[in-house]
């Protein structure tokens, strides 16, 4: 066996684990939708976020509010599959919610 054939096999061993490794954790986190699929289920509640980094269950972004642009991090916790604004304050969203965030009526 030549060494080009022996670094293809390894090559191909190494992308079945990998491919393996992300289908366990995939099933392992509840099976969580894609990134476009968490951000329109944001929007649908309807805080307005202009995201930097969104995944299938949380990510991070700007929302303007009476104070400025604040800094968000929003979460899908997996016991209850409902969205949480974990930063700048930790709670569910509803629109009371989203009506203190955009009020700047956080403590």
């Amino acid at each position: 066996m030549s060494g080009r054939t022996k670094v293809f096999i390894a090559a191909a061993v190494l992308a079945v684990l990998w491919l393996a490794g992300s289908f366990a954790y995939w099933v392992a986190e509840g099976r969580p939708g894609s990134p476009a699929e968490f951000r329109e289920r944001v929007a649908d509640t309807g805080l307005l976020v202009e995201w930097s980094n969104t995944g299938g269950r949380g990510g991070n972004g700007v929302v303007q509010t009476e104070c400025g642009p604040v800094a968000i991090m929003i979460s899908v916790f997996s016991d209850e599959d409902e969205l949480w604004i974990v930063e700048p304050f930790r709670e569910e969203i509803a629109d009371d919610t989203i009506a203190t965030l955009l009020a700047c009526a956080w403590s």
